[in-house]
């Protein structure tokens, strides 16, 4: 359930370049001061999304 957070665009893309460039959850979450839980979250959510690489991730804007 959410608890209402935002994370900036900045922050997020840069916890999805890491989780595209194969860092482990807890690496990433500690590098970026972010839990383990968000970073399996946004895995997922590219997972869906079908985004694979850093190219397509280059390729979305901040506001999709």
């Amino acid at each position: 359930m959410s608890q209402g957070k935002t994370t900036e665009p900045n922050k997020l893309r840069n916890i999805c370049c890491q989780i595209l460039l194969g860092g482990s959850s807890r690496y990433i979450a500690q590098r970026l001061n972010c839990s383990a839980s968000s970073v399996l979250n946004y895995t997922a959510r590219l997972r869906y999304a079908g985004v694979n690489s850093l190219d397509q991730l280059n390729a979305l804007s901040d506001v999709q």
